[in-house]
């Protein structure tokens, strides 16, 4: 991310609303969120006909996601502040909710179920390596709503946002979290 950018993300937050985002000296930030394989929105395929003969199957969805370390308080540019081993951030875990822009939101019925799933990376402020995790479950393509996607050939979409929650500390233990959305359509797709 290009220094002007983040001195805009940094710039549009008001002070008082960095000081409520809990007792931490760090911020946790998502740079980047996309599919695996890349791709926005997600094409989510309920079903995949494998070899010969073909084979139903089903399989989870991943995403890439690359996380930053922002001090809250980085000083003036004169007199940077410098960061300290106490300023890294572990995660532990994530949680993935499904909503959709109509309203109907009721899990299991109008969006696949929420789940919590584990991740476990450290992020220093000079961090950026991309972290894979479990974006779609292949359990929720075995239950309403999308099981009844299968076989209608695309024809029928379901099409989402999935708001991903991270959660982690610091390494004095205050907690840290980061949320980040990105698009995910669900559908039988031909092929």
């Amino acid at each position: 991310m290009a220094a002007g950018t983040m001195a805009i993300l940094l710039g549009s937050v008001s002070c008082g609303n960095v000081a409520r985002t809990g007792r931490s000296p760090v911020m946790l930030v998502v740079v980047l969120l996309m599919a695996v394989p890349s791709g926005v929105p997600v094409l989510s395929d309920v079903q995949k006909m494998v070899g010969t003969p073909p084979v139903a199957t089903v399989d989870s969805d991943l995403a890439v996601v690359t996380f930053r370390a922002i001090l809250k308080d980085p000083n003036p540019p004169a007199l940077p502040a410098t960061p300290s081993g106490l300023n890294v951030i572990t995660l532990s875990q994530y949680h993935v909710e499904f909503m959709r822009s109509d309203g109907r939101q009721t899990p299991g019925v109008d969006v696949p179920y929420a789940f919590d799933g584990a991740i476990t990376a450290t992020i220093g402020p000079s961090d950026t390596t991309p972290e894979t995790f479990e974006l779609v479950r292949s359990q929720a393509k075995l239950e309403a709503p999308l099981r009844a996607l299968v076989n209608l050939g695309g024809l029928v979409e379901i099409s989402t946002i999935a708001k991903v929650t991270f959660y982690g500390k610091d390494q004095t233990g205050n907690d840290v979290q980061a949320t980040a959305t990105i698009g995910v359509n669900f559908a039988d797709f031909p092929g």
